[in-house]
């Protein structure tokens, strides 16, 4: 019995891959540049292989998660976002200090904001240069990735270290689709974006580019200056099939310039430029997967002639198999990482360093047994090797039975290399006898076509807090607990869509923490005209909640938020024209303390397939 998760995205014939289009004379330029364009890269990429034309449609399938098993993954709560145009559209508590291109933190469940791992298509994409193991996601624009799966609560039984409050893993895999985007909008944005893809023999090669950038608005609230951002995003793609393996490649090559303000006051030379790479190979059929993942991370700040360096890279090699015995499955997989975390600073007179290297060796391995037709029971554990740390085990027990889901999981965070061995001029020094943050969690939950609604409880041991000039580990027992509940109703024309959170998140002493509301709600309405027009509404609601004074550094209350947002889409014959205002009344508010986020904005925008 082998279980499979399959991203059908194309199923076509050769004949179909270009179909005629009513285009204007400029379009057919633009459509025979871009075939010119991905033709030549894959005569690049085909030099020495043999071609042939495919004579049945192919059915390419994509593993969205880390192994060929299928059933493991019912007792998890997943979120799937698919096409993302941006992080924006990820219903995540994710805090921007400012607009467009400013740094963000995700808080997922209310657990900290270096709980979450980001992956692509299941590889870890960490920037282990961060000082305190905070990535950012709203850095990466989501060109050519097709799909977001957002999976909340534990999961390092499968995915390792930091994988502590949940994992938002990119898919990003190859398809014939083809298209120009083109939107413009408040405050000077413009973006252009061509995806084009075309089967070469018996390779699919895939192509995205993009370039988008904004005069942005004054991060500071009280600044007279905008504070920019311009970016550049290229991806390659390719899958091809041998036999019954399919191999898949992905490059991609990201690269953002932002304009930054100081911590409550305007900054006229404050820049950054962040560089971002990735290499990636698989080969996979409908029982075992090979991964290979290069990641390289190149930030730089300036600020008055002086200039910090934060460099991070990692090569991270995966292997999995699933073995079948009736109605039982046995995943067993081994990975190995090597990553490299080196900066330096000295903007402000603050000088800091660290150059650190880790390897991670793990073996991982999940039981599923199935019962009846819609009963599974799943068993998953991992033993990971950490070069710094002693052993780490972690497991995880999981059942679910016609929409009802409960699990028991372990996970743990491993402290980042700042942590352990940084040094600055102000008298910190790391503490190389740092253990790795341990947590453990409960949760329960049901699921249909309607309403997907969990509750859950986090205990978490050995965190980590800053004391007498360097980390060492909370001896106590830090609680996060809550409930996530997820409406999706249909009918005629009508789609609503509403997700609520609700979530208590406290210290081993019960202070409630900064940047975490109890209650948070995103409400989407959309209507549907003669199937070619759509009339959109968001309401998205942030509570109250605790946050650090950006001037004072006190912990203050903020309050709730309401903004709303509301959109038009026309679509006719493979043209999507789209308009949206969003924050129509106008909301003036600070996210976080000191940081301003966009009023009233609109933009307009407009996709041709072909």
């Amino acid at each position: 019995m082998t279980h499979t998760i399959k991203r059908i995205y194309e199923q076509r014939t050769i004949d179909n891959i270009w179909p005629s289009t009513e285009s204007c004379g400029c379009l057919s330029a633009v459509q025979s540049w871009a075939r010119t364009l991905v033709h030549g890269l894959c005569t690049a990429i085909l030099i020495g292989l043999t071609t042939s034309s495919l004579a049945q449609p192919l059915e390419i399938t994509i593993y969205a998660l880390r192994s060929a098993n299928d059933l493991q993954h019912k007792t998890y709560t997943i979120d799937s976002v698919y096409d993302p145009q941006s992080y924006r559209d990820l219903d995540i508590n994710l805090v921007q200090s400012g607009s467009t291109g400013q740094m963000s933190s995700t808080f997922i469940r209310g657990t900290n904001s270096n709980h979450t791992l980001f992956t692509l298509n299941g590889m870890s994409i960490k920037d282990y240069s961060t000082p305190t193991g905070v990535d950012d996601i709203s850095q990466h624009s989501l060109v050519g990735v097709n799909s977001v799966e957002i999976i909340k609560g534990p999961m390092s039984t499968v995915y390792g270290p930091n994988a502590v409050g949940g994992v938002v893993n990119m898919t990003s895999y190859a398809t014939e689709q083809n298209w120009i985007d083109l939107s413009i909008g408040s405050n000077g944005l413009n973006t252009q974006t061509v995806k084009v893809g075309d089967w070469i023999g018996p390779m699919l090669v895939d192509f995205s580019a993009n370039r988008s950038s904004t005069d942005g608005i004054s991060v500071s609230p009280q600044g007279v200056e905008p504070d920019g951002f311009d970016t550049e995003n290229y991806s390659l793609k390719t899958t091809s099939n041998i036999n019954e393996w399919w191999f898949n490649t992905n490059i991609n090559s990201k690269t953002n310039h932002s304009d930054l303000d100081n911590s409550g006051s305007d900054a006229l030379d404050y820049t950054s430029t962040w560089r971002f790479n990735n290499q990636y190979i698989d080969a996979l059929n409908g029982t075992t997967k090979l991964s290979f993942n290069r990641v390289a991370h190149d930030r730089t700040y300036i600020k008055s002639g002086v200039t910090d360096t934060y460099l991070s890279e990692s090569h991270n090699l995966l292997g999995t198999h699933v073995y079948s015995f009736g109605r039982n499955d046995l995943t067993v997989g081994a990975e190995y990482m090597q990553t490299q975390a080196d900066f330096d600073t000295a903007i402000g007179g603050y000088e800091s360093s660290v150059d650190q290297t880790r390897n991670n060796s793990a073996v991982l391995a999940s039981y599923d047994h199935m019962i009846g037709t819609d009963t599974v029971v799943s068993i998953g554990a991992r033993q990971d090797w950490l070069s710094d740390f002693d052993d780490v085990q972690t497991y995880r027990i999981g059942a679910s039975k016609n929409g009802w889901r409960t699990a028991y999981s372990t996970a743990f965070k491993e402290p980042t290399a700042y942590e352990q061995h940084g040094t600055d001029n102000w008298g910190f020094q790391g503490n190389p006898n740092l253990k790795p943050e341990h947590t453990r969690t409960v949760e329960i939950g049901y699921a249909n076509t309607v309403i997907d609604v969990a509750v859950y409880k986090t205990e978490i041991e050995d965190l980590l807090k800053y004391l007498n000039n360097t980390y060492t580990n909370d001896t106590g027992t830090s609680v996060r607990q809550g409930a996530d509940v997820g409406i999706n109703y249909a009918v005629n024309d009508w789609k609503i869509e509403n997700t609520t959170s609700y979530v208590r998140a406290e210290d081993s002493t019960g202070l409630e923490l900064t940047r975490r509301p109890k209650w948070h709600n995103t409400l989407n309405i959309a209507y549907t005209i003669d199937n070619t027009q759509q009339l959109q509404l968001q309401h998205n609601y942030y509570g109250s909640h605790r946050d650090i004074n950006s001037t004072t550094w006190a912990t203050e209350d903020q309050p709730s938020v309401s903004t709303v947002d509301i959109g038009y889409k026309f679509h006719h014959l493979g043209k999507t024209v789209s308009a949206g205002l969003n924050n129509v009344f106008d909301k003036t508010y600070e996210r976080p303390n000191g940081y301003n986020q966009q009023g009233q904005n609109f933009e307009l925008g407009i996709r041709i397939e072909f």
